[in-house]
């Protein structure tokens, strides 16, 4: 079950910068994407650990200024002008 979403980009002080499309891949412990896992009923999911690999998969309609944009570590993005 693949998902894949766009979300705002904001600013400190809250205005949207930008936009940028985000997927999320149901992956394995060691960061394998799973791709043949099926699940019928979600209950089945219940006492389960999830994990999911999320990937930025596109930036778009960021200023010029912002384009030094790094990836950290946490995972979080931050836009440097």
């Amino acid at each position: 079950m693949d998902m894949s979403d766009t979300v705002p980009i904001r600013d400190y002080r809250g205005n949207e910068v930008g936009m940028m499309l985000v997927e999320a891949q149901p992956c394995s412990d060691d960061g394998v994407v799973l791709t043949e896992d099926f699940v019928e009923d979600p209950k089945e999911l219940r006492g389960r650990k999830l994990k999911f690999r999320i990937t930025i998969a596109k930036l778009m309609g960021l200023p010029r200024k912002f384009s030094d944009v790094r990836p950290c570590p946490s995972s979080a993005v931050f836009l440097l002008p």
